[in-house]
């Protein structure tokens, strides 16, 4: 499906990853309430810009990137980290982040990076403090921590893959996967690097990391976890990316505000209160959206942000009830949901556009696998299941469901041939 959202124009874009966020918006802000006039006037005044995006809900737990669930959390945790590689602001192309530079062996299976060597890692309690610079050593921690540890959410970036990091020296090193990996750069673009002076003496997966410490663009500047549903990270003063990578950082806090509801957060987007308004729901998005053209600097969005509806039937087989027992030993299940053709009628029952089109207004897109449009991995099926419930009634007769509960058979000249239900086969049939 699409996120949606309403915006201000204090950026010319809202895209998919916080770094183009926040690195790549047109410097065209407003204060709440006000607007703040750049070029020469910009020079004589000095102001603070916050960008302050308003959330459904905001529900922070935990800091720990190996455990965070909650879309809030990661709102919080991924723009104080730095990764190896980035998307552009197209995220189309990958584009270095600590890595200035890199290559791979022929068989894609050495990886050799230099590291920028002005990274640090920014401490909230001391922000210009530059005595802990980011290294290979770090990488090294960090990668070898992520493989080490099954239980983070991060292991599948590196799930027993790596057989070697060689440390050249602080700011080059090489990487040596034991076999190929199809998605390795996502894992260079998603492996946020950890300080190892702070995590090498902590649990990996019970740190609640607080305060957090990273060397991405912001720093978590909030005491604690966020309270009253308010969370504030401020522009990191040591950062590295604007003197090696000309990046600009266009605003002086992120701000994280919880709205009440999308009838309040709606009136805090046209006072200029909160500048993104996300998660908005579908009939609000289409009422509004026409509206906003009288309401200047506020216009819609909406971007495939990777969540799936799915109508989901997890089976297990009885090999594996067996395997596990326990608490499934108790259970049973109809194995019929194992059936191809069973599974593939009920896919045939499964109105997909019609859902995008009457439940999502339209703001969605046909989902054919739980894999993204948007990621590397996605493949798309060139002839996905229609919605024929007539189709699925025909394959479900021609493999022998041709009876009603009563034993009685359903033939083609029968007047409910065409709805009656549940259908039977004759082995499972009350004679």
């Amino acid at each position: 499906m699409n996120e949606t959202g309403f915006r201000t124009t204090r950026t010319a874009a809202m895209a998919a990853a916080f770094l183009v966020i926040l690195l790549l918006g047109v410097p065209n802000f407003f204060m709440p309430g006000q607007q703040v006039r750049l070029a020469t006037e910009a020079a004589a005044v000095d102001v603070t810009r916050d960008f302050i995006v308003g959330v459904s809900e905001l529900s922070v737990s935990t800091l720990n990137p190996n455990t965070y669930t909650m879309v809030g959390e990661g709102m919080l945790i991924f723009p104080c980290y730095s990764t190896l590689l980035q998307w552009d602001k197209s995220i189309d192309n990958v584009i270095g982040d600590l890595a200035y530079d890199w290559y791979s062996s022929p068989d894609g299976l050495t990886w050799h990076f230099f590291l920028v060597d002005n990274a640090y890692f920014c401490d909230p309690a001391d922000p210009m403090d530059t005595s802990h610079p980011v290294t290979a050593y770090d990488v090294e921690y960090t990668f070898w921590a992520l493989q080490n540890e099954d239980g983070s959410r991060l292991h599948t970036y590196f799930p027993d893959i790596i057989s070697d990091i060689n440390v050249i020296n602080d700011y080059e090193f090489t990487v040596t996967l034991s076999k190929p990996y199809a998605t390795i750069m996502e894992s260079w673009m998603g492996s946020m690097i950890l300080p190892k002076y702070i995590w090498e003496t902590e649990d990996f997966i019970n740190f609640d990391n607080i305060p957090l410490i990273g060397s991405g663009a912001l720093y978590y500047s909030t005491e604690g976890l966020p309270e009253a549903g308010l969370a504030v990270l401020e522009r990191n003063p040591i950062w590295y990316g604007t003197e090696n990578h000309g990046w600009q950082l266009h605003c002086d806090r992120w701000i994280i505000k919880e709205e009440l509801s999308a009838a309040t957060a709606w009136l805090d987007v046209k006072t200029g209160t909160i500048d993104v308004m996300m998660s908005v729901p579908a009939s609000v998005y289409v009422a509004n959206l026409q509206a906003t053209s009288s309401i200047p600097g506020v216009v819609g969005f909406h971007q495939c942000n990777g969540f799936v509806y799915e109508f989901n039937l997890n089976q297990m087989t009885d090999a594996l009830r067996a395997e596990l027992g326990g608490q499934y030993a108790s259970g049973d299940n109809n194995q019929l949901l194992l059936d191809e053709t069973v599974k593939t009628a009920m896919s045939y029952c499964a109105d997909k556009s019609g859902f995008v089109e009457d439940i999502l207004l339209d703001l969605g897109s046909y989902a054919d696998s739980l894999v993204p449009p948007q990621n590397p991995g996605h493949y798309t099926y060139p002839v996905p299941d229609p919605f024929d419930p007539v189709a699925a009634r025909m394959m479900l007769y021609d493999a022998g469901w041709t009876y009603r509960m009563d034993g009685t058979p359903i033939d083609s000249g029968d007047p409910d041939y065409l709805w009656y239900y549940p259908l039977c086969k004759a082995a499972c049939c009350d004679r």
